[in-house]
């Protein structure tokens, strides 16, 4: 009998031991009054989170809703090519980014733009050549001392008449020249030419070395000189032009000048004295052209500006569609309505391109590779053909934003999501009872065809 109570006493013990154990595992969720419902599509996963089904008349509900992303963006069918890619490729060929740039981008309402950027650096840009260069020496011209001359010049200083006689002094110059030509050329980045031609007279000394008269045809002399410096006196003439270069292994360099019908145009197989991408002041250039005049110059001056010139971007703008059975891409611009179409394929099997990817298309024209470089922005109205708003509304009460005094009977947020699987958007909201006590109402949010709603209570404080 004894051992009878005594194993009914410890059972009841441990029973009431479990039971208190189960109650201090759950009594958070006991606590906790709040009320979570979702819903889900094929698309997207809408939830909404309550703090409380009850709610007095002077009191709130918070209200949390998310919408998640499940699967990738499903736009429309050539979602792979939305976006922007730069074109690294043209039958084979890399397009080097420092010397022409290509980006194509293809936008959701099948409209695309291609812009066309020549880049330039001090490579493309043959930095070798650009700056000032005086001519040192030319197959045309002695250009290293220039020329001395001697002119005697005969000057009248006075003339008198007695009866049938006339009676004049006159006197004899001397004059040194020492005329020196000069070229000039500039080379500029924006590929534009200024050749001057300077012609320099030094008027360097005049020797006064007789002065005469005749009286009664007798000649007589005076003997005299002296010395008298002259200041540099110049003629100067311009011209304009482009000029272009290749830096291969020939180093060609072409001039063009337009100051003549036809224009002119030289082109020479350039060398340095020294193989560095910018030349230093003070080095030298030579060029040979196929009649073998030659030229040799000096640097002076350096081009310190490698701006990229303003003309250098051109944009054009044009249509563009897509046959998925057949993978047939076909762009269409609006300049002389030129149009191209040819398969297209991609080096991913996914519904989006990622940053990075690659795309091709072959047309009969060109075969082209891609890269990617851009998504397309989530905020294009066309970018998923979805009216997305996100919709929280009451029965019973009214809706009020986060950080706002004014309340509806619903608000409507405008959703940006970006286009990968887990994407969310959050809205806090909170509800306030407008209905009497002991009334019922509800909560609910709606996104498309998503639609939760959760009931609450309204009681008297």
């Amino acid at each position: 009998m004894f051992n009878q109570t005594h194993n009914s006493k410890m059972t009841k013990s441990i029973l009431f031991t479990i039971s208190f154990l189960f109650i201090l595992s759950c009594q958070d969720e006991l606590l906790d009054p709040s009320v979570t419902k979702s819903v889900s599509n094929e698309n997207f996963k809408l939830s909404m989170t309550i703090s409380d089904d009850i709610v007095h008349e002077d009191g709130n509900i918070k209200v949390d809703v998310s919408l998640e992303r499940t699967v990738d963006a499903p736009f429309f069918l050539p979602n792979k090519m939305l976006g922007e890619w730069y074109l690294r490729e043209m039958d084979g060929l890399p397009l080097e980014e420092d010397s022409l740039q290509i980006v194509y981008k293809f936008l959701a309402d099948s409209t695309f733009g291609i812009s066309k950027t020549f880049s330039f650096n001090s490579k493309s840009l043959g930095s070798q050549v650009l700056g000032k260069w005086n001519v040192s020496s030319d197959s045309d011209y002695q250009l290293v001392h220039g020329y001395d001359t001697t002119t005697t010049v005969e000057v009248t200083l006075n003339e008198w008449s007695i009866d049938d006689t006339m009676y004049s002094v006159t006197t004899q110059d001397i004059i040194h020249i020492d005329s020196i030509r000069v070229f000039e050329y500039t080379f500029s980045n924006d590929y534009g030419l200024t050749l001057t031609d300077k012609i320099k007279y030094n008027y360097m000394t005049v020797n006064k070395i007789d002065t005469s008269y005749e009286v009664n045809s007798t000649v007589y002399h005076t003997e005299f000189t002296w010395d008298t410096t002259y200041s540099i006196d110049s003629m100067s003439t311009y011209r304009d032009g482009l000029w272009d270069y290749s830096h291969d292994n020939i180093a060609t360099l072409t001039i063009h000048f337009y100051d003549i019908q036809g224009g002119e145009h030289n082109t020479f197989a350039t060398t340095f004295d020294i193989d560095v991408a910018t030349i230093p002041v003070g080095s030298f250039m030579y060029w040979n052209s196929d009649n073998s005049h030659s030229v040799v110059l000096q640097k002076t001056n350096s081009s310190t500006i490698f701006n990229t010139p303003d003309d250098s971007t051109a944009s054009f703008q044009g249509g563009w569609t897509f046959s998925q059975s057949a993978d047939v891409l076909t762009v269409t611009t609006t300049l002389n309505n030129e149009e191209e179409t040819g398969n297209i394929s991609f080096d991913t099997p996914g519904s989006v391109v990622p940053e990075g990817g690659y795309m091709y298309w072959t047309t009969n024209e060109n075969q082209y590779t891609f890269e990617k470089k851009n998504d397309p922005g989530y905020s294009d109205p066309n970018f998923e053909n979805l009216d997305m708003d996100l919709i929280v509304s009451a029965l019973g009460g009214d809706i009020l934003v986060l950080n706002s005094t004014f309340g509806s009977e619903y608000k409507s947020f405008e959703v940006e999501i970006g286009s990968a699987t887990g994407e969310e958007f959050n809205a806090t909201c909170f509800f306030e009872p407008s209905s009497s006590a002991g009334s019922n109402g509800y909560i609910s949010t709606q996104f498309n065809d998503l639609t939760l709603t959760i009931s609450i209570y309204i009681i008297q404080d």
